[in-house]
């Protein structure tokens, strides 16, 4: 998102005027007021901008009424009406109820090939490709039939050149909608594909800077309990929880759709992590 330096409505008005190439006139026009009362818009002699002129010029420039305010310096919107969006409110509702997840929706309407994989299907919904393979198909079995009736005709050679240009013929027909289908399946395993490396290279960047923060906090933590002596076993053990429920709260951060269930598994994993840890120091002691 472009952000803008901070400034007053006239300034963004002026701004967004320019930027787009449009006159005074073409503004007014574009809103249903005369050049006049936008003109006193833009200079400040209107003191307040009525909420219908707003959301008109909002409109225009399609920015949000708080951009030209200058209530916020981000002019893209974060926020649509249904019907802006083109959805139904059985989708929207599906949405807002997580009833489909909107991680997965969000990574998908982000992904090149899954926005190339829409318009394959809503040409295939269309019946367009399957016009377009019947039109063929008619052709090819025009083109054969022809052949069938001159060589019945004694017209041209029943010899193996004709057999092989009728048998072509055949063969080049299309199924109705297969070749779509197929497309549309390529392309959908394509884009899953390239989500599911985006979140693991993610996922793996993330987990790498947790680890080495994690190492580092342990070392820290130990030698701030230790100064300058042994911890006990249950001083060690402590120290690691302490640690460990950092690396807890940042696995949530990661992914905060864990469930109770998963974040009390997790929970108990990590406190045996850190009881493990401890008598594995102590094995170690007693060898030395």
């Amino acid at each position: 998102m472009k952000e803008y330096l901070p400034g007053e409505a006239i300034d963004r008005l002026v701004e967004l005027r320019t930027s787009h190439g449009y006159s005074q006139k073409e503004v007014a026009d574009k809103i249903g007021i005369d050049r006049s009362t936008y003109s006193k818009i833009e200079s400040g002699r209107t003191k307040t901008i009525g909420s219908h002129i707003l959301k008109k010029l909002a409109d225009v420039y399609d920015v949000t009424s708080d951009f030209i305010m200058g209530i916020n310096d981000t002019p893209d919107k974060t926020y649509y009406e249904i019907g802006q969006l083109g959805l139904s409110v059985e989708a929207a509702g599906n949405l807002y109820s997580k009833k489909i997840d909107p991680r997965v929706v969000n990574e998908l309407l982000i992904n090149d090939s899954f926005c190339k994989l829409t318009r394959l299907i809503a040409s295939y919904l269309s019946g367009e490709t399957e016009m377009a393979t019947r039109t063929f198909n008619a052709i090819q079995e025009f083109k054969y039939q022809m052949i069938m009736e001159l060589t019945e005709s004694g017209e041209l050679p029943d010899d193996d050149t004709i057999k092989d240009i009728r048998d072509g013929l055949k063969a080049s027909k299309e199924p109705i909608g297969a070749y779509e289908l197929k497309k549309i399946e390529s392309m959908f395993t394509r884009s899953i594909r390239e989500i599911k490396k985006k979140v693991s290279d993610e996922i793996d960047t993330e987990m790498q800077r947790l680890t080495k923060e994690t190492l580092e906090t342990v070392k820290a933590e130990i030698f701030e309990k230790a100064k300058g002596r042994n911890l006990s076993p249950e001083e060690k053990k402590k120290a690691m929880e302490n640690v460990l429920s950092k690396v807890l709260s940042n696995a949530l951060s990661l992914d905060p759709n864990l469930t109770p269930g998963q974040i009390t598994d997790l929970q108990d994993g990590l406190s045996k992590i850190a009881s493990v840890t401890v008598d594995y120091g102590k094995g170690n002691a007693a060898d030395e």
